[in-house]
């Protein structure tokens, strides 16, 4: 396997420099699972190290309805999230390929709330709030995770 590359790119049209690496992207089409099982399936990829997982809805051969599972993984952890793909999926087979990635840099920064610290994520001119912390600031707090956003907004604006 090849080893993890990141190297800088510099984009033709803009200012921007891009960020440029290799992944493993797996793969598995599913068609005799509960459909109730791909969120934990999802919970268990991302514990198992995956760096993005997405569900897309294919046909298979004879017609068969069934949803594609592709997890992209750094070199690493390849065996774990494999692993955790065949022990919580109904999938007896995968498919993986090495696949480049073209990021745009990024910063993690923190900005307060009343109910605590949110972490936003900085690339390209734009500032997203981490979801996971507007939930759990919202969990804890009893306020909805429209009103946390609202919050970080604000904070931002100043």
């Amino acid at each position: 396997v090849i080893g993890s590359v990141t190297t800088t790119v510099n984009s033709t049209n803009s200012s921007n420099s891009f960020e440029r690496d290799r992944v493993i992207s797996i793969l598995a089409s599913i068609d005799d699972m509960n459909p109730q099982d791909f969120d934990p399936l999802m919970e268990r990829l991302f514990d198992a190290g995956a760096l993005d997982v997405a569900l897309a809805p294919v046909q298979m051969k004879k017609g068969r309805p069934a949803i594609e599972v592709r997890a992209l993984a750094p070199f690493d952890k390849f065996n774990s999230v494999s692993a955790a793909l065949f022990a919580h999926s109904t999938t007896i087979g995968l498919r993986y390929h090495v696949t480049e990635r073209l990021k745009l840099p990024r910063a993690i920064d923190s900005v307060e709330t009343p109910w605590g610290p949110i972490r936003v994520k900085r690339a390209g001119g734009r500032v997203v709030p981490e979801f996971d912390d507007l939930r759990r600031c919202a969990e804890e707090s009893g306020v909805s995770v429209t009103e946390v956003r609202a919050a970080v907004a604000r904070a931002l604006d100043r």
